[in-house]
């Protein structure tokens, strides 16, 4: 009996196509390395923290509402509506209604890792299923490739255990290309509107990923211009912006009813979106003299972005991923130089008709949407928080620039440059995987890390919750929690506490904060204490206060360890 049913077992094992068997191999791999990294995390980290705190009030029917105000943003009572992306927020709370919150913090990420990766296979597999390997790797295709640049980079897996938006918005982003990929250049208007609900919810996700939009745009337009049926691929590609822009106007409308002076650049700039103008706003970009410093500072960029050493290179993250990008477009462009000798207006010809093709149009979307991409994390040169984004998760927004080169070197579809283009993709492809294998290794090894470790935090948990005896109306919004206490805090500690007390309101604070704006949280915005780490951070505080600390504070005796705790004196204990 044992023998007849492993005999069917292995006859229906055999009958699925080669390049399923290989995907499920690739997911059986890392089931248990991600399970095992999901398993022993304890905390939520810094964003983290945040998105966990925003959901827990759409849980209990506060909407999309927090107690902590960031970046400077001068809430003025708590919960206070936030202009945050949403949608990952209310799909935790919402099922959180159902479940346990801090447990689906953690395992909704990594079942959203896992349907990204499906997703990207799927679009790969749409795009273009011929076999690359077929003598040494039978099955792998595009989708493949696609799909494993994606699970082993290193932000990815980091932040798909952890309450984070990559898991989803990465679902939703190849959720779309698998279906332009099926959809080929149809024009049928359910196809439009279909997009345009994709386009929404990708930015409703994550607002960084508005370039997925632009890019098709741009797609659009290239279609406009190669032709054919113009008239109709600008109706379809309007229809399909319009139902986006929809999206858009109302998350504006939206904000505008708590940001002040709300503009277009609100809709992606949610650091900049200040409640009022009582405290300073934080200048994060760097600025530029002229346009040339910021041609000249943003080239320099990829000169960073390529490099070889330091922190904040792609390599920290992607690997050897990137180098495919210079690589393909070298290789290509010798390819073309030969072929504009040999062929002259014919190889011009030849490349027009191919882009014509109804199918080209997914080709066209994911190159310029990988465009866009690309350009957009090469744009955000920063002085404040961390300088640039090509090794951090922002950074993960460049990947699309990545696994269409990576596709093309092992493909080798120009015989003037096979043998290379596919020497150099294997090498490059397999360095990738074996790098991206061994940090999810490493992540289920992890005990240390800040979403592990010892709990930093407990003490001064504990202690807020002692301070915060909740008192009904005190600081509260309409049909708002209770706040009792406000506080402000080291910028670093807020997102890591919020998510863990209830009636306690929360002002960010840091080294960049002038005094006059923490006089102005204390005496404007009803917090009692400042808070900071007994660290670097004290040492900052107390730079910016000078004299005026032991005049406008007196130093709380019983703070946790760890921390230091500065409450503000009223004017006649001052004088």
């Amino acid at each position: 009996m044992t023998g007849r049913l492993g005999a069917i077992w292995r006859a229906i094992w055999r009958a699925v196509p080669a390049d399923i068997r290989l995907l499920a191999f690739f997911l059986l791999a890392l089931l248990p390395l991600r399970i095992a990294a999901t398993a022993s995390v304890r905390w939520m980290s810094i964003d983290g923290g945040y998105y966990t705190e925003v959901a827990r009030h759409v849980r209990d029917g506060l909407g999309l509402t927090t107690n902590v105000s960031l970046y400077h943003m001068g809430y003025e009572y708590f919960p206070h509506p936030t202009s945050v992306y949403p949608l990952w927020p209310l799909l935790l709370g919402y099922a959180a209604r159902v479940g346990d919150l801090y447990q689906l913090a953690h395992w909704l990420p990594l079942f959203f890792y896992f349907t990204a990766i499906i997703a990207a296979f799927g679009f790969g597999r749409r795009l273009s299923p011929v076999q690359l390997l077929p003598v040494h790797v039978p099955g792998l295709h595009a989708g493949h490739v696609f799909a494993s640049m994606l699970a082993f980079q290193r932000e990815f897996i980091v932040f798909t255990s952890i309450p984070y938006t990559e898991g989803l918005a990465w679902t939703l982003l190849f959720g779309l290309l698998w279906r332009l990929a099926a959809q080929g250049g149809g024009l049928q208007w359910g196809w439009a509107l279909e997009m345009g609900l994709w386009l929404g919810l990708v930015y409703l996700a994550r607002a960084q990923l508005v370039v997925v939009a632009m890019g098709m745009a741009l797609a659009y337009g290239v279609r406009l211009l190669v032709g054919p049926s113009r008239v109709r691929v600008a109706l379809h590609g309007g229809l399909a912006l319009c139902v986006f822009a929809v999206f858009l106007v109302g998350w504006w409308a939206y904000i505008r009813g708590f940001v002040a002076d709300a503009k277009l650049a609100s809709l992606l700039r949610f650091d900049q979106n200040q409640a009022n103008t009582l405290l300073s706003p934080i200048d994060i970009i760097v600025s530029s003299e002229s346009p040339l410093h910021f041609v000249l500072d943003r080239l320099n960029g990829f000169l960073v972005a390529w490099s070889l050493g330091g922190s904040t290179a792609y390599y920290r993250a992607f690997y050897a991923g990137p180098w495919a990008l210079p690589l393909a477009l070298l290789l290509a462009g010798y390819a073309a130089v030969r072929a504009l000798r040999s062929e002259g207006g014919g190889a011009v010809r030849r490349w027009a008709a191919g882009l014509r093709e109804p199918e080209a149009f997914a080709w066209i979307g994911l190159a310029t949407i990988g465009l866009g991409a690309l350009l957009s994390v090469h744009l955000v040169h920063k002085h404040y928080n961390g300088t640039w984004y090509f090794a951090k998760r922002q950074g993960l927004t460049s990947l699309p620039a990545f696994i269409l080169p990576m596709w093309w070197l092992l493909r080798a579809p120009i015989p003037a440059v096979r043998t290379l283009s596919m020497g150099l993709g294997v090498l490059l492809y397999a360095s990738y995987c074996v790098s991206g294998l061994h940090e999810a290794w490493d992540e289920a090894e992890d005990t240390k890390s800040d979403t592990r470790g010892e709990d930093e935090y407990g003490g001064l948990v504990e202690w807020l919750h002692a301070q915060s005896v909740p008192t009904a109306g005190t600081l509260a919004g309409p049909a708002a929690e209770a706040v009792s206490l406000v506080v402000v805090m080291d910028s670093a500690v807020v997102q890591r506490v919020s998510y863990r007390t209830r009636s306690v309101g929360y002002h960010w604070f840091d080294e960049h904060t002038p005094w006059m704006d923490v006089l102005t949280m204390t005496d404007r915005l009803g917090a009692r204490y400042v808070i900071t780490r007994a660290s670097e951070r004290d040492w900052a505080f107390h730079q910016g206060a000078g004299d005026r600390l032991h005049v406008d504070f007196r130093r709380v005796r019983n703070a946790p360890p760890g921390f230091t705790i500065h409450e503000r004196v009223t004017p006649e204990e001052g004088a």
